[in-house]
């Protein structure tokens, strides 16, 4: 005989009945949410850390774990004979899935599609957790139509591609390589629509601020050098925003594995970044609430590694899922919250786990072809599963589909960092920094080139690139860790000291004692390369 079920539905108001159909809904606004949170969670099981953080957030530790206790009571007792479907240990709470039945959104009536429709609970997590859910569901309708909210931008980004052309074949064929490049770039990063050749007068004067052209050209001097010149511009001004040249090498010509090309492309792709940023192209399309607008802001803010600025990325892409829901946003979130565990900015590890595999599954299913996303994923699988395995094969994937992308390489680096092929890691991180210098990623891939050299034994090497990165990112806090060991390790005595004392300032609980004796530290490939010299550290600060 089959076991009596207990119905949640959580699309229009929240309910829960009983087998016969009795309404046994708890009253509480929390015990409601706590139901949500729980039927929602993977198994339909959350840590009783992660629940109180998102509905005690205002609360300290031990006054959240009571009101979770008193909110456990409310809804067992709403649950009146029914109540066995709560299951509760010491770290988590979950409802029994062999007595219960969720009612998905695909099941609800046509009136009842807003998920938790007229909850109303007073703490910024859950609002947070809240927005992206229905966010979540509302793309699930339709993942190919933008979901555009008010205030967001009534039309696309458009691109016209312009290939100037010569008189010669190679160079004509590395135009349309780049501007290949470009385009599959840009329509990973922004919601854009292109067409080839400069727009009419017509297509230029709509949308200021939203229409652009991006020229390509090559070029040969009479010396015979090859050169590549690519540009953003206004359409209907034709005011150059960018430009930048580089050479091109014999070897190149004709390649579509064209380091030149593949660095000039991720360039522009930064530069366009930063044109959405800038306030007079916002305030001519009008578009500060736009989804690609918040995202850029949030990556520019997100690799700082710093807790206010990561969080504050968090927001960003919470606002821009809520716009227009993408896979790449949820990825993301997913690289946020690596980062968050790797810089311990959060002792719940088992919450950030749990939300980072939800981001990473849904922008897998939604964007499985984006460079980015599949680097997010692969670096979030080798962070919270320490599976270097999968994380290989979705970071050699990214570099597949993109390799003008240096977070596919970096990605790809790391995997085989932690995989124990240290060569292999330092010519990928030597490729990411290549396509990420003199853009904002620049620190970023100057950071990791440093670490895959030191792990490679290029002690030199390791300590300039360390030293780059930290200059272009004075509160960095990763390279200043490996300037002080490296700096050390070469008896270099005063680059070690200016590494520690800045990492006093910037690092609240910074000692040489948990950097040397901490195994959760994050300096494990220093510890690896056995670059941790604990006396001579110690003797220096």
């Amino acid at each position: 005989m089959d076991k009596a079920v207990v119905t949640i539905r959580l699309f229009g108001n929240i309910s829960v009945a009983a087998p016969d159909g009795t309404d046994i809904t708890p009253r509480p606004m929390k015990a409601q949410a706590l139901i949500a949170l729980l039927a929602t969670g993977r198994d339909q099981r959350r840590s009783r850390a992660w629940l109180q953080d998102r509905l005690w957030s205002d609360r300290s530790p031990k006054q959240a774990s009571g009101s979770l206790r008193q909110a456990l009571h409310d809804l067992r007792k709403a649950l009146g004979d029914h109540a066995h479907i709560l299951r509760t240990s010491r770290s988590a709470v979950e409802l029994d899935r062999t007595t219960t039945k969720l009612i998905d959104h695909d099941s609800a009536p046509a009136s009842e599609t807003e998920f938790l429709a007229g909850i109303d609970v007073r703490d910024p997590e859950f609002n947070n957790w809240l927005r992206d859910m229905r966010a979540h569901y509302e793309a699930q309708v339709d993942l190919t139509t933008p979901h555009l909210k008010p205030g967001s931008r009534s039309s696309r980004l458009l691109l016209s591609l312009v290939s100037v052309g010569s008189e010669d074949n190679d160079l004509n064929l590395l135009e349309a390589i780049l501007l290949e490049n470009i385009q599959r770039s840009l329509r990973e990063f922004f919601d854009v629509e292109f067409t080839l050749g400069l727009p009419s007068l017509a297509q230029a004067s709509l949308s200021p601020g939203t229409n652009f052209v991006v020229r390509v050209q090559g070029m040969k001097t009479l010396q015979g050098l090859s050169w590549m010149r690519a540009s953003l511009e206004s359409a209907g001004s034709l005011h150059c925003h960018w430009t930048q040249t580089v050479p091109i090498a014999d070897n190149e010509h004709a390649n579509s594995e064209n380091l030149s090309c593949e660095s000039l492309t991720h360039r522009l792709v930064a530069a366009f970044a930063e044109l959405l940023l800038d306030e007079r192209v916002i305030s001519a399309a009008k578009t500060s609430t736009d989804a690609d607008i918040l995202a850029a802001g949030a990556l520019r803010r997100m690799f700082t590694m710093r807790d206010d600025e990561v969080g504050a990325a968090e927001h960003l892409l919470r606002e821009a899922m809520a716009l227009r829901p993408r896979g790449l946003y949820h990825a993301w979130q997913a690289q946020a919250l690596s980062i968050r565990h790797v810089e311990q900015q959060t002792r719940d590890v088992l919450s950030l786990r749990e939300e980072a595999d939800a981001h990473i599954r849904y922008a897998l299913e939604s964007e499985p072809m984006n460079s980015n996303v599949l680097a997010a994923a692969a670096n979030a699988r080798l962070i919270f599963d320490n599976n270097v395995l999968l994380s290989s094969a979705l970071a050699r994937q990214a570099v597949a589909l993109n390799r003008s992308n240096p977070l596919s390489w970096f990605a790809w680096a790391n995997a085989n960092l932690y995989g124990g092929h240290p060569e292999r890691a330092y010519a990928a991180a030597v490729t990411a920094q290549a396509l990420g210098a003199s853009s904002s990623l620049e620190f970023w891939t100057s950071f990791q080139r440093a670490l895959s050299a030191a792990v490679a034994g290029k002690l030199h090497e390791a300590l300039s690139y360390a030293a780059v990165s930290n200059a272009l990112a004075p509160s960095f806090r990763p390279p200043l860790r490996y300037l002080a060991g490296i700096a050390t390790s070469l008896g270099r005595v005063p680059d070690a000291v200016r590494a520690l004392d800045r990492l006093s300032e910037i690092e609240a609980d910074f000692s040489v004692d948990r950097m040397v004796n901490d195994p959760a530290y994050p300096v494990s490939m220093m510890r690896r390369a056995n670059l941790l010299k604990p006396e001579e550290l110690s003797s220096l600060f």
